[in-house]
């Protein structure tokens, strides 16, 4: 998969993958975002910013390339505002995510969105939730004129996998 060559030609993108997203799996989709701009936006569902932090050094990634949505730091009480990361209560707060989400493509103007990963809202809200949720990302980066990755894990919802192929332009099996 060329995801440069996608991105060129498509605005929203559904990844899917069995299994858990891996940090290289992770890595290799920001690099390859990279090869199109250094205003990268990153929610994670799963993993700290810290954690994201450290692949990102050794990937070499400055700093700055990369802004990251965590909602899972603020939950464990292990966070310290920073400019390069906008925290959110929980994964469960889809209005906090939704805000967040706008203020990477508004006021932090990230050119791309990586969403890592929508299948894991699922174990925190219901299927219609998370569609409705996705959806709404999907008009405001539209709106926006913005580029926007999904990952989500065929193992946990074929349903939403389904839903979502409506919704995006391009389905990449990953």
């Amino acid at each position: 998969m060329d995801l440069s060559t996608e991105l060129k030609e498509n605005q929203i993108l559904l990844i899917t993958f069995q299994g858990i997203s891996s940090e290289k799996r992770i890595m290799d989709l920001l690099i390859g975002i990279r090869t199109l701009t250094h205003k990268i936006g990153y929610v994670s569902v799963t993993k700290p910013h810290k954690q994201i932090l450290d692949f990102l050094h050794k990937a070499r990634f400055n700093k700055d390339e990369v802004i990251i949505v965590d909602t899972i730091s603020v939950s464990k009480r292990q966070f310290q505002k920073e400019y390069h990361c906008i925290f959110v209560s929980s994964p469960g707060a889809l209005t906090e995510i939704r805000v967040a989400f706008s203020s990477l493509i508004r006021e932090r103007n990230r050119e791309i969105v990586l969403f890592d990963s929508l299948s894991d809202l699922l174990d925190y809200q219901d299927l219609t939730t998370v569609s409705r949720f996705a959806n709404n990302l999907i008009s405001k980066a539209r709106l926006e004129g913005k580029k926007l990755v999904f990952l989500l894990s065929i193992d946990k919802s074929e349903g939403l996998v389904r839903t979502m192929s409506m919704l995006v332009d391009k389905v990449i099996t990953y």
